[in-house]
């Protein structure tokens, strides 16, 4: 949600980018109804743009694909050496958040999804999305692949308690330490490593593995022994658990000295204090999840050659396609048995430098780095953006231009007017400008500038009443 960083209205949200950031808010207090956001990204397959239009899916217009010749023109001159796909969700649920002098609390609950899959040779996805090689790979002879490839899916819920604390300072030059613990609830998940690998193709459905190491794990809320064409929910599955915090750190250079003693007896007495500009960094998402029910994981390895012919892996449903790669490989060597295993969430490391140009304008340039911590990660692609920004207590609106994996270009846009937030960091691609590879969107409604249901939680603006001191 590049839109959103930065912005002095975040509220409750901001504390997703950094749990520092609902300390110095222009909000003494924010409720958040709901929110969702959505992304996708990949480099692998091809939609030329006339099918890409946002609107032929609200019309409910058939979407066409590319003819082959497009596609085989693509294939021919942009396929990738290296395939990364990743996709991410999160439905925002009941939050809040205050802000009471130097101290800043906020709660929330959100489920959410990730799904992420790097360095996958573009011979391995070719071959296992048509299911048999072409002559280019037959005759390519052995593939030698020495870099890791990770795939790795998560869904889980999250409720979150974010403390920040404003430190003392008789300077311009504040300070503020912040910390979300999360308690993590898994809904199902997964993961694939694998590494130093060589194979060969020696036909088009015949394949030879020189060696391999492969780590998996699976657990997910359904029978195992169902047929495959028939899915049904597993009433016993015991969901994983686990835990999560964000850490951040963030410095602000204030237009004037910072008070620590200022006193209000209200908390709409107190008083944003502006800045020249802000830094701030956090690590976000530093977490796992141990998933013990329905669970499979282990290690599939061999160091003499294994040959397979594909047509033979004919299966009923699931423990038999675990019990053929079982047999595929030496079960006194390696094997994936019933065995309880974890899933690190998608860590990143942020940096955000805020600088003001004018009382409602400012611009935010900011850096995500994902970080996969370990083996059974899913991975968070990284990113840079410039994000100028106009805001007011009605109006905001941002226009971020990133570097998505610090190599695509991307331009987005986002506004808000009162309490509801709309936004997109692929504006291009929605409005089907170029052939795409992914979509997102974003959107929250919160309690605040309504003055209609006296929730105008914006600091300094208190309303007298004859009834009430203060709305």
């Amino acid at each position: 949600m590049l839109g959103t960083w930065g912005s002095n209205y975040g509220g409750v949200n901001a504390a997703i980018q950094n749990p520092t950031l609902i300390a110095n808010s222009r909000l003494y207090a924010d409720v958040n109804l709901v929110g969702a956001t959505f992304g996708y990204y990949h480099n692998d397959s091809y939609i030329e743009n006339p099918v890409s239009y946002a609107y032929d899916y609200l019309h409910q217009q058939s979407i066409g694909f590319p003819p082959q010749a497009a596609k085989t023109n693509y294939y021919n001159n942009h396929r990738p050496d290296i395939i990364n796909g990743f996709i991410s969700a999160r439905e925002l649920g009941p939050a809040f958040m205050l802000n009471n002098g130097m101290n800043a609390y906020a709660f929330s609950y959100s489920i959410r999804e990730a799904f992420s899959a790097t360095k996958i040779p573009d011979v391995v996805g070719q071959i296992t999305e048509q299911g048999f090689a072409d002559p280019s790979v037959i005759a390519h002879g052995t593939y030698d692949i020495s870099s890791p490839m990770r795939l790795a899916g998560l869904a889980w819920g999250e409720a979150a308690f974010t403390y920040a604390r404003v430190l003392k300072s008789y300077t311009r030059d504040v300070m503020t330490l912040g910390i979300t613990l999360k308690y993590l609830t898994g809904f199902g998940g997964g993961f694939i490593y694998s590494n130093n690998d060589a194979f060969a193709m020696t036909d088009r459905n015949q394949i030879t593995i020189n060696k391999s190491t492969v780590k998996a794990g699976l657990s997910i809320p359904f029978r195992y022994d169902d047929p495959k064409q028939q899915v049904s929910y597993d009433p016993n599955y015991s969901w994983g658990t686990g835990f999560g915090t964000d850490l951040g750190f963030s410095i602000q250079h204030n237009l004037e000295l910072h008070y620590n003693t200022k006193r209000f007896s209200r908390l709409c007495e107190q008083e944003f204090e502006p800045y020249d500009y802000r830094f701030s960094v956090a690590i976000v998402d530093l977490g796992y999840i141990r998933f013990k029910d329905n669970a499979i994981s282990g290690t599939l390895s061999n160091s003499k050659p294994i040959s397979y012919d594909f047509r033979n892996f004919v299966y009923t449903n699931t423990n038999n396609a675990i019990d053929t790669l079982n047999t595929l490989y030496n079960p006194k060597d390696s094997s994936i048995v019933k065995k309880k295993f974890s899933i690190v969430t998608p860590t990143a490391l942020t940096f955000q430098y805020d600088k003001r140009i004018t009382p409602n304008i400012y611009i935010t340039t900011a850096a995500v780095i994902g970080i996969p911590i370990s083996k059974n990660a899913v991975q968070r692609p990284s990113q840079f953006a410039v994000i100028p920004r106009y805001e007011s207590d009605i109006f905001e609106v941002s226009l971020p231009v990133s570097l998505y994996e610090f190599t695509k270009p991307r331009v987005g846009l986002s506004g808000r007017i009162f309490f509801l937030t709309l936004g997109t960091d692929r504006l291009l691609s929605l409005s089907g400008v170029h052939d795409y590879y992914g979509y997102d969107f974003y959107a929250s409604i919160r309690l605040n500038f309504m003055k209609i249901f006296r929730m105008n939680y914006i600091k300094g603006q208190c309303r007298e009443s004859l009834t009430h001191p203060c709305f």
